[in-house]
Formats: C-alpha cells, structure tokens, sequence
C-alpha cells in the first residue's frame, strides 16, 4: 500500500467514525422512542390488564454499534413502576398445575380487586429481571452498522400475544418500521 492509499484509507475510517457516532444519537433517540411506543401499545391497549406489571416492565431495546463492539440497551423498568410480586406460574411451587386463581387487592394498575389463574410456567422471576437476563445473553445476528431488538422477555408473552393479542407487539412494529423507513432507513424485519 502506497502512502497515499494509506493516507486516504486513514481519512476514510476517521469520517466513518464521525458519522456513526452522528447516526448513534440518532438511534439512540429511535431506541428510547420505540421503547415509548412499547410501553404505550401494552398500556394503552384497553383489553390488556397488568396483574402484577411483569410484562410491560419485561420490554427492552437494544441496539449494537459493530464498530465499537458496544451495546446499549432501554429497559422499560427504567420509566415505570416495579413489579407488585415475581411472576405468575401456572406451576405452584411444589410443581403441581394451579388450580386456584391469585387474587389482587389492587394488582399493579389499580384495580381494586382483580384475580387470575395463570396458564404458563414461568421461573417466578420479575420482568425487570428476565429484561437484564435477555439484554446480558443477546447477540446480534446482522452485519449491519448498527442492529436494534426489541424484546418483550417475560416468558408468557407470546402466549399472552398468541391467544389475546394484547402485548402492543404488532402495533409497536409497525411503529418501528414506519418510523425507520421515516429516517431513511430502508432493511426492517
């Protein structure tokens, strides 16, 4: 390589550093926003109830920057309040189907009383706690710039999504993709 190429070579990287951390910001800004938008579409959906918050506080963002390694993530949990008790389990604790629904006075968003028999086995862990889990374990699959996931962790969500459809999960891609394509981004799965 001549010293031109180099120098030139050299230029280049120095720009595309620039420009990455330019985009960062705004995906930074993207990221906090789809978390928003998240969190609005399981709140806001007027046939969803949070028993016990596990699930809304279970979303996270994450995005990776390739050419620094990093990655950072957008809890949920950050901007809502804590789960009122670990998650429901259709198992009790000695491993036997539940047959007795768990009662609420108030459950997390209020209700004066509310109950509920849970349907899917869960490790009784706290959606904050399965968000850091999945954040912690994540890796990114595409060899773009920068990849963002958006997750919903606690292990009930695609049931709850699957029979009721009630995580925001469509409305929240939907979101994304318009909201990307917006900002000039063309690749959204």
């Amino acid at each position: 390589m001549n010293a031109n190429t180099k120098v030139v070579k050299e230029a280049f990287q120095r720009q595309m550093v620039i420009w990455n951390d330019e985009l960062q910001k705004i995906l930074e800004q993207a990221c906090k926003n789809i978390l928003y938008a998240a969190i609005e579409n399981r709140r806001g959906n007027p046939k969803a109830h949070q028993f016990t918050g596990n699930l809304i506080n279970s979303i996270v963002v994450l995005m990776f920057r390739r050419d620094t390694g990093e990655i950072f993530t957008f809890f949920a949990y950050d901007d809502l309040k804590a789960p009122i008790r670990k998650e429901m389990s259709a198992l009790t604790s000695r491993g036997t189907t539940r047959k007795n629904a768990i009662h609420f006075r108030p459950d997390w968003q209020n209700t004066a009383h509310s109950k509920y028999t849970p349907e899917v086995a869960t490790d009784g862990s706290t959606g904050p706690q399965d968000a850091k889990s999945f954040a912690s374990s994540w890796t990114p699959t595409s060899k773009t710039a920068f990849e963002i996931c958006v997750a919903y962790t606690a292990e009930y969500a695609e049931w709850v999504e699957m029979q009721r459809q009630t995580t925001g999960y469509l409305n929240t891609k939907r979101y994304t993709k318009k909201m990307m394509t917006t900002i000039g981004f063309k690749k959204i799965a």
